[in-house]
């Protein structure tokens, strides 16, 4: 059907989409189309619409419906309280837009909280923090990775007398960890964002819902002091940040800011290089949260859900407290980081014998604490892309780096309170080698916001941005071609000694223009 359009500036404002959906504001822009506040017709009920924006390859795919059917199915599987819903998706005919209509809520992102009232008193992270578990955790029993989870993915609302009600956003990032599929998303490229990305997410390696572990720790880490682990000048020095280097103490960040050794030791867990010594699982992750916040765990779930047990104390889970630099008479729970795992002795003085509860409770740390890592597998990748203007919606920074993954050092000292507690001397990890070679090539048009492709394969929205070439990639030439509504497409050729690539895109015909807008449907130049 048809779209009716106001005279407001988009010219979907007033539009209704597939004959049900009216649309009536913009909520948020993005690289790959918008989300609009709309008005579900037949209902009444206003909902969140996601529409992405026409684009001619797309027409020429067949099979690119078949996949946006499959994933945007796959979010609408997701029913959890904590997560948004989605009820509807398709594609308008005449306009050519694919969409996605997912419940509207009234809320602050956890970004814009962040951002307001600084770091979160320890007790509000951690409630925000088991609800954000509980969704992921439906997803990843769905064999799904959400890959981008980020504040502003995260929306609080208040309802009654509820507050920071969770709802997760943005599912439609989702790696199906299935096999049966194909993804909509391109192969090869990352889609996340530098902060909250995974050593094994940043450097292409296949994903595991302990991806999602990691960018949840790193969550965690920000809402107690208000910073990210790693924020450099750079997406790519962000990235290689969290492949080689170990995530600076919690204590030092933020001075003032109490912080428990429990919940310390949890940020840090999550926050592994390596995805065999973080929680394993959400629920995993979930329980820890509840027992540093004292409240009871459950002693079995369902038949089809993992066990999951209570134990006598949180230091049965978690290492004891030491305060870093402090005298020995500084209190459990001061506040202060952890700097040794210690193990409490019976009465004998010697170290208790494992028990049944033992065995069925997640450990701290896999029994192979000390011995050899196995490296994630690598996928080979020849072309890497930072992107300058980040996607808003549909998408984070598209980016990928190689590497391999290395934990930091762990150091041990005496625990306080020598009587009662002996300290375990945790063996230090190989040193993390330096990054792999790799050369920056800055993509420039005139004028700005064109995409680019490579040998096919798109690895920019939107000009300027940046070229990773990585290993014999650096020294050969490189065709790209660069494409924007209006213009003609132009191939861009990149030399080996090349630092910024630069091309001037030429205008179309008026006529073939409006010829070529009319095809492609309602969304200006620079939008997409």
């Amino acid at each position: 059907m048809a779209a009716t359009r106001s005279s407001g500036h988009d010219p979907l404002i007033g539009a209704t989409i597939a004959g049900r959906y009216r649309i009536i504001s913009l909520i948020a822009r993005g690289g790959m189309g918008k989300v609009y506040r709309a008005e579900q017709s037949a209902l009444g009920r206003l909902c969140a619409l996601k529409l992405l924006c026409p684009d001619e390859r797309r027409e020429q795919d067949p099979e690119f419906f078949r996949r946006f059917s499959r994933e945007a199915a796959t979010a609408a599987r997701l029913t959890h309280p904590n997560s948004v819903t989605v009820f509807d998706y398709g594609r308008d005919g005449p306009l050519g837009i694919y969409f996605i209509a997912m419940e509207y809520i009234a809320g602050r992102t956890l970004h814009r909280v962040l951002h307001d009232e600084g770091p979160l008193a320890e007790a509000r992270a951690s409630r925000i923090a088991r609800q954000i578990c509980r969704s992921l955790a439906e997803a990843h029993d769905l064999d799904l990775v959400h890959r981008d989870l980020k504040p502003s993915n995260v929306l609080l609302v208040d309802r009654g007398d509820e507050e920071d009600l969770v709802k997760v956003l943005d599912f439609g990032l989702v790696k199906d960890l299935s096999g049966q599929e194909d993804d909509l998303t391109q192969k090869g490229l990352f889609i996340g964002s530098p902060k909250y990305a995974a050593p094994e997410q940043a450097m292409g390696n296949e994903l595991s819902p302990r991806a999602d572990v990691y960018a949840l720790g790193v969550l965690l880490y920000e809402m107690l002091c208000g910073k990210v682990p790693f924020d450099r000048k750079t997406p790519t020095a962000t990235l290689m940040a969290h492949v080689s280097e170990p995530p600076p103490p919690l204590a030092g960040r933020a001075p003032g800011v109490l912080v428990s050794p429990a919940m310390v030791a949890i940020v840090m867990r999550c926050l592994e290089k390596s995805p065999d010594r973080r929680f394993q699982s959400m629920r995993e992750c979930l329980t820890a949260l509840k027992r540093a916040a004292g409240e009871p765990i459950e002693v079995a779930r369902t038949a089809d859900e993992p066990i999951e047990v209570a134990r006598a104390s949180i230091f049965d889970l978690l290492p004891t407290p030491q305060p870093c630099g402090a005298p020995p008479s500084v209190p459990p729970g001061s506040g202060m980081c952890l700097s040794a795992l210690t193990t409490p002795l019976n009465e004998s003085g010697a170290s208790p014998q494992p028990t049944a509860l033992d065995s069925l409770a997640p450990p701290l740390f896999p029994p192979t604490l000390g011995g050899a890592v196995s490296p994630p597998r690598h996928r080979p990748l020849s072309l890497y892309i930072v992107a300058v203007a980040a996607a808003v919606v549909g998408g984070g920074l598209v980016l990928t780096l190689g590497g391999r993954a290395r934990g930091p050092d762990v150091a041990s000292a005496p625990a306080h309170g020598g009587s009662d507690r002996v300290a375990t001397a945790v063996p230090a990890r190989p040193p993390a080698p330096g990054p792999a070679e790799f050369r920056i090539v800055r993509i420039e048009s005139a004028p700005p916001g064109a995409r680019v492709a490579d040998r096919g394969t798109e690895v920019c929205l939107a000009t300027p941005c940046r070229l990773v070439l990585q290993g014999a990639d650096g020294q050969a030439e490189h065709r790209l071609e660069l494409t924007k509504p209006g213009f003609n497409p132009t191939l861009l050729l990149v030399r080996p000694e090349d630092e910024i690539a630069s091309a001037k895109l030429e205008a179309l015909p008026a006529g073939a223009a409006q010829q070529r807008a009319a095809r492609r449907g309602t969304c200006a130049p620079g939008t997409r």
